[in-house]
């Protein structure tokens, strides 16, 4: 009873758009479905609880979702602060929110509200016109995409892409994720389940391509601009997509 309470009251410091951003977290451990429509965090905790995550014992899973959307505050409450909380995912096997959720999480705050009809108009190719009505947050483009099979742990190249022509600075977050994840591996818990996986991101093949004359960007053929592209207008544009994923050969 002591812990339900404690529960409650971090509910009641959350809002909305805190249960949007917890749920969003959560998609790799509870089924999306039951994630649809929370309104309040008490609700996704109840769902945690079911799949036996949050339990009184070792309540982490919540010392370490409320450290990832920044508020430390309430950290206070779980007797962590944000340091602590901070070097224990840095030193431990603790996390249970994997990096490619985290990098999705990161893009997503990162993308304003004005931007989101741009977002939407570069997935029109994408996605059919209910897909697109559905997409009222840069959570729901993400969920959508990954719906359609347009973004996984090991495809992130069409997310780029629309940052890219955003003009937001967050192709190092990209690099980054690959570098970190690559060979290493993630662990990435099993939904439904408390376990956890080794489930390690398949190496990219490598394609040579032979150097511009005058710019140490690849050239890719058409094909793989098709692949890359969302839509034939922004073709010229995919280049800086491929920058991340090709092996240059001077010539």
């Amino acid at each position: 009873m002591e812990f339900q309470r404690l529960l409650g009251a971090v509910s009641a410091e959350l809002g909305s758009a805190d249960v949007r951003a917890l749920a969003f977290l959560c998609r790799d451990l509870v089924p999306g479905a039951r994630l649809q429509g929370l309104s309040s965090a008490l609700q996704l905790f109840a769902e945690l609880q079911t799949e036996a995550l949050l339990p009184p014992a070792d309540p982490f899973l919540l010392t370490e979702l409320l450290y990832r959307i920044r508020r430390f505050r309430l950290l206070r409450n779980l007797n962590w602060d944000k340091d602590r909380v901070g070097e224990e995912l840095r030193r431990s096997h603790r996390a249970r929110i994997s990096p490619y959720r985290q990098l999705l999480f990161d893009v997503c705050e990162d993308i304003t509200r004005k931007e989101l009809p741009t977002v939407k108009n570069l997935l029109s190719a994408k996605l059919s016109k209910s897909e697109l009505e559905r997409i009222t947050t840069m959570f729901d483009a993400v969920i959508e995409m990954e719906k359609k099979d347009l973004l996984s742990p090991d495809n992130t190249q069409t997310l780029e892409f629309i940052c890219g022509q955003l003009g937001k600075d967050l192709l190092r977050r990209f690099s980054d994720y690959r570098q970190n994840c690559t060979g290493e591996g993630w662990s990435r818990t099993v939904m439904g389940t408390g376990d956890s996986l080794k489930s390690p991101i398949p190496e990219r093949g490598e394609h040579r391509f032979q150097n511009s004359p005058s710019h140490d960007l690849c050239a890719v053929p058409d094909t793989m601009l098709n692949e890359l592209s969302i839509s034939d207008s922004h073709k010229g544009k995919s280049m800086c997509v491929c920058t991340f994923t090709c092996t240059l050969t001077r010539t």
